[in-house]
Order: structure tokens, then sequence, then C-alpha cells
């Protein structure tokens, strides 16, 4: 989705121009990033121009909206290239108000809005294996009658864009080679919601205790990548869940496959975390495939 974001221009003081536009949206996950006619200095007033901004339009709407703020945007302010806005709409679809402001003088802002979670467009967020004997864990568990493997939600916070949720394949936005600052994850099988513990290791060597029930592990707004992540099924179910798991980095490397609670990370030092795949399954389903 592309938007230029000319519409009804309203003259305002100091020969400036108001644009606005209201887009409705389904639910879902987007980003707002800055796709040309960017300015990379002010004015002489101290405005930076021409610049959006990304709300809530005031109207009735189905779903609720929650923004996030690239670092270094200016509270929702789209003007420079790098900028960007992540809006996760709930519960129904919901309208945003996109509201352009320029000189005379300035070009329109182009804008770019793009869907981000995977729910309704794996294909989009998946990254090919490097290496085919350890193909795809999801890809490995679907070929496998016996695997049965649990339904899961990853959570992660990406670098420029926020939290993105992913119940398929790979979570992240590898392929973008975006690193990841923080994660969740959640099993989605009724009465084992907190059945996954997980920890991590961050750029400057903080390493996390073990994590579960959506507790957050990194974190938000340093700036700060991952750079090793491990899973584990909590003490007293180990007998009858496994899991496995890999990790990309932004080097390329794929590490992994790895089983319950061991280190996954890469052998480049400082190699930033962009991909996490996890596969849970239940031990006497994976005893039934080694049988078979």
């Amino acid at each position: 989705m592309n938007t230029a974001v000319p519409q009804q221009e309203h003259s305002t003081a100091s020969d400036l121009t108001a644009s606005v536009e209201v887009l409705t949206l389904p639910e879902g996950i987007y980003a707002f990033t800055v796709r040309g006619g960017a300015v990379s200095e002010g004015t002489s007033n101290g405005l930076i121009l021409p610049a959006l901004q990304v709300t809530a339009a005031p109207a009735k709407s189905a779903g609720t909206v929650e923004f996030l703020a690239g670092p270094g945007t200016y509270d929702r302010w789209l003007a420079r290239s790098g900028d960007v806005v992540t809006a996760k709409i709930s519960g129904g679809s919901a309208s945003l108000l996109l509201t352009s402001v320029r000189s005379r003088n300035s070009s329109i802002l182009a804008i770019d809005a793009r869907k981000l979670d995977v729910k309704n467009d794996s294909t989009a967020d998946t990254v090919p294996s490097a290496d085919p004997p350890s193909a795809s864990l999801e890809a490995r568990s679907a070929n496998d009658p016996a695997a049965r493997q649990l339904p899961l939600r990853v959570l992660v916070h990406v670098q420029n864009l926020g939290d993105l949720q992913f119940t398929e394949s790979w979570a992240g936005r590898a392929d973008e080679r975006l690193w990841i600052e923080a994660f969740t994850v959640t099993c989605l099988e009724p009465n084992a919601t907190d059945l996954i513990q997980y920890r991590g290791v961050t750029a400057d060597g903080f390493a996390t205790p073990w994590l579960s029930n959506e507790l957050l592990c990194g974190s938000r707004g340093r700036g700060m990548p991952l750079t090793a992540f491990a899973i584990r099924v909590k003490p007293g179910m180990v007998d009858r869940y496994a899991c496995v798991y890999r990790g990309k980095f932004a080097s390329g490397i794929i590490a992994g496959p790895f089983d319950d609670a061991r280190l996954c990370r890469s052998d480049t030092a400082d190699d930033a975390l962009v991909g996490i795949e996890i596969s849970v399954v239940r031990r006497e389903a994976a005893t039934e495939a080694s049988a078979a």
C-alpha cells in the first residue's frame, strides 16, 4: 500500500499547507515509513518539512490502535529517511488519520504503509535455510504425521519496527537484517500457556534469567540487540515435551538446530540475532516418529 497523502489542502500560517487522508485498515500490524520527498535539514523556523503524522482518526472504530515510533522519530511524525511508525490494530478494523504538513515550495512526502504480521502473509517473512539437511523445523514437523507440533506464538521486538507477532515459521525480519532486541514465546495449547521458558543474551553481555508467561526477554528502547537465546520446556514437563530451535544472525549464519536449554549463538563475535524458529512436540510423538 503506497500513499502520497495529497487530499484536501488548507492554507495555514507561515505559508504552510496541510493535507489529510483517512485510511481504514483491518486488524494487523502495519509499518509506515518514508519512501520519498524527505529532507535532511530543517526550515528557518526549525521545522523539518515535509512531515506526516500518523494518528487514530476521530471516528468510532471496532478495533483499537497502539502506536510505536522508531528511534529518532518525532512523536509519530515521519520526516526523514529511516523514520518509522508502527501501528498495531486489534479487535477489528480501525481508521487512521494521516496529516501531512509542508511548505508551498517543498514536495509532497511519500509514505509506504506495509502490513507486517505474517498470519495472513506467511511467505513474506519466511527465511530460506542455507542448509537443506536441517530445513524448516516447521516443515519437518508438518511432514511427519506423528510429530503433532504444538502451536506457538512468538513476539519479537524488532529494530525500528517494534513488536511483531508470528505463529508460523521464522519470527523476525531476517530478510531485512533487522535485529531482534527482545522476544517472548507462548504455547497456544490449552492449559499449557506457561509450558515454554526462554532466556537471552544481549550485545553488552547481560544474560537474562529464564522467563515465561509472556515476560519480555531483552529490552525495548535501548537499541540493544540480542546475540544469543535458549528455549526449554519448564521443569517437570521435560518427560512429556521436547523443543528444538534455530537462530539466524545478521551475518547470514543459521545456528542450530539446538534442543532443550542449549544456548543458540553465532560463531561470529557480536553477531546480532535477526530470526528465531522454534518447534515444540510431545515426546511420545517424537518416540513414535523415531521408531517408524
